[in-house]
């Protein structure tokens, strides 16, 4: 029972993923076309547009991960329910980095792209290490029980590459 409620959290990760690093990719078209534009108006509300998107965005992480730890694994699950834990955390710091380094692009926008390019490589490594070990766990637990595994805890491919 515990293993169909980690398959259908895990099944909710890729939608906020992809949803999120599409946010992401919508902010940072907007603030480059910030630039074209001479109303403060428009560009005030652009700000305030993202700010919201991003308060969401952190809202249905927190909702996703407060969900996942409501429940209350079996003992021969704590090890899995730690392992998902940390790669939910994992993937929601690497979406928030991204998010965090967009929102400084009004008051620093020089380094903003600085600050992405310095992401790459070491963020989305962790990240999949962290989903390695979660998928080992569950693989672990199926084994000892000899139950089938018919899933794997995996991340949105195109979205923990997002700053390989």
């Amino acid at each position: 029972d515990y293993l169909k409620f980690v398959k259908r959290i895990d099944r909710k990760k890729p939608t906020l993923i992809s949803a999120q690093t599409g946010d992401a990719l919508l902010m940072m078209t907007q603030a480059k076309a910030l630039s074209a534009t001479i109303k403060e108006k428009d560009y005030n509300n652009a700000f305030k547009n993202m700010n919201a998107t991003m308060q969401k965005n952190s809202q249905d992480w927190n909702a996703l991960t407060q969900e996942f730890t409501n429940r209350q694994p079996p003992p021969a699950c704590v090890d899995l329910r730690n392992k998902f834990l940390d790669q939910l955390g994992k993937i929601q710091a690497a979406i928030f980095a991204v998010n965090d380094a967009l929102a400084h692009v009004q008051s620093d926008p020089s380094n903003v792209l600085h600050a992405l390019t310095q992401m790459q490589g070491k963020t989305s490594a962790a990240v999949d290490a962290s989903i390695e070990s979660a998928d080992s766990a569950l693989s672990d637990v199926c084994d000892k029980y000899r139950l089938k595994k018919d899933f794997e805890i995996r991340g949105d491919s195109g979205s923990t590459g997002l700053l390989r």
